[in-house]
């Protein structure tokens, strides 16, 4: 099983984020050397008047930070999303807080 090392700070700003949003919400995660360490939150965009159905991630948005994170040797690892019902669509039993 993979195991995904992240900060504290980080796993907070998931979760108080995605709690502050309605469900099919995201982002995504940032590793430097071997811990996810960066978040950056996304509401997503609208699409065909569906928003609330479904996370279609703010590509341009995402794409960006991804490149500027790129500059400070950040690797992009990782995109999430929230569901109805839950708040982190991400397996507990993957994430070791740190």
């Amino acid at each position: 099983m993979f195991i995904m090392d992240i900060t504290k700070v980080v796993y907070t700003e998931i979760i108080k984020g995605v709690a502050k949003s309605v469900y099919e919400t995201g982002g995504i995660l940032g590793e430097s050397k071997g811990i996810v360490s960066y978040v950056e939150l996304d509401t997503g965009i609208e699409r065909h008047g569906m928003k609330k159905c479904y996370y279609s991630p703010n590509t341009q948005k995402l794409n960006k930070c991804i490149s500027v994170w790129g500059e400070y040797d950040i690797n992009f690892c990782e995109i999430f999303h929230s569901h109805l019902g839950e708040i982190v669509g991400y397996c507990q039993k993957a994430i070791c807080v740190i």
